[in-house]
């Protein structure tokens, strides 16, 4: 055997022992945390559309609406109108435009508002304008506010982690009680489906959409939901949205050339 050949044998073989040689990585609990951190930071840099979900409930005139609800601390019955859920979204996305328009979603459970996306299908989705309003209620759906049983208002800090209730709180979350019926939101009912969702007067656009699909993600829930009808704010300019970006809400800046042979665009 030739000495070139000799290489050529010896490149072969290598390069055989590289491809079917299995290569092992030890992966363990705390890379894992620290891989979860740094994927935290890493989103972070990204800002994302900031959006309010509102769930539907029994329209008042309806057998369900007369169901009431009774708190632990009181015989007293609660109305639905009373016990409105939503929050606010970050997740939201375009799943589809034909051959029906579809939404896709993720909330992190155990969250009141899946209860009542499970009980009733039905919901609205707000894109918020990027006024001192839009961002004032987008925090406020955020999260959340609780009352105890003598009616005192309770919300946790900002960069909270709230991960249970207070023993002095209904297991519950009611943003809409610091918002005025008229004032701050009405409800636009659907007929067909006998219930009634709460829509916020400072949205810009409300998408009305029916629940399709959902499942379950470790602690999250994939929910896929079509439009059924939108509403547009006529009051209201096209305005890019609110953003949530590194922990306060934002409005689109200037935008950005595409001439690379502006110098002031090389930076």
């Amino acid at each position: 055997m030739t000495v070139s050949r000799s290489i050529q044998f010896i490149r072969h073989f290598t390069t055989l022992n590289v491809r079917q040689s299995p290569i092992t990585i030890g992966v363990s609990y705390h890379s894992h945390n620290v891989v979860a951190e740094q994927f935290r930071l890493t989103m972070s840099r990204m800002a994302s559309p900031a959006m309010i979900l509102t769930s539907a409930i029994p329209m008042s005139n309806t057998p369900d609406a007369e169901t009431t609800t009774t708190a632990a601390t009181t015989s007293l019955p609660l109305s639905p109108r009373s016990q409105l859920h939503g929050m606010t979204l970050g997740s939201v996305c375009s799943l589809s435009v034909y051959p029906r328009p579809l939404l896709q979603f993720n909330l992190h459970l155990p969250s009141y508002t899946s209860v009542n996306l499970h009980e009733y299908g039905y919901l609205a989705l707000h894109l918020m304008p990027p006024t001192h309003q839009g961002a004032y209620l987008s925090r406020v759906f955020a999260r959340g506010v609780k009352v105890d049983t003598r009616g005192k208002k309770w919300r946790p800090d900002e960069d909270a982690q709230v991960e249970e209730d207070g023993e002095v709180f209904h297991e519950m979350t009611l943003p809409f009680r610091d918002l005025t019926l008229d004032k701050d939101y009405k409800f636009l009912e659907m007929l067909e489906a006998k219930v009634e969702v709460p829509v916020l007067n400072e949205a810009e656009v409300v998408m009305l959409c029916k629940c399709q699909r959902n499942f379950q993600v470790d602690q999250h829930e994939i929910w896929i939901v079509e439009v059924l009808q939108i509403v547009n704010n006529g009051n209201r300019g096209k305005s890019g949205g609110l953003l949530y970006f590194n922990r306060g809400f934002h409005m689109i800046g200037e935008g950005i050339s595409e001439d690379l042979r502006n110098a002031d665009h090389r930076k």
